[in-house]
């Protein structure tokens, strides 16, 4: 029939608590334990955080300046970006 088995899988993923005042979570679909690559990009394009994982969860601390940043998750078959708020 021509569907493959990564095609049922469903990519979802979170951030909690957003806006970020101490620190926030991740939480990620990873069944396959794939290496996923974690980003955070100032308005201008900066990259101001990165890190790799295998894991289904990441914790990030507050470390930036307040304002509205991108955060981007991605493998090799999946990416995602969202909007995170830091507070002061």
């Amino acid at each position: 029939d021509g569907i493959g088995v990564n095609e049922n899988t469903i990519f979802e993923w979170s951030i909690y608590p957003n806006p970020l005042k101490n620190n926030t979570t991740i939480t990620f679909t990873n069944p396959n334990y794939e290496e996923f690559t974690i980003q955070i990009f100032s308005v201008s394009g900066e990259i101001v955080y990165a890190s790799k994982t295998n894991d289904c969860q990441h914790k990030i601390y507050n470390n930036f300046s307040p304002g509205y940043y991108i955060m981007e998750i991605k493998s090799k078959e999946y990416i995602g970006n969202e909007i995170l708020i830091i507070e002061k």
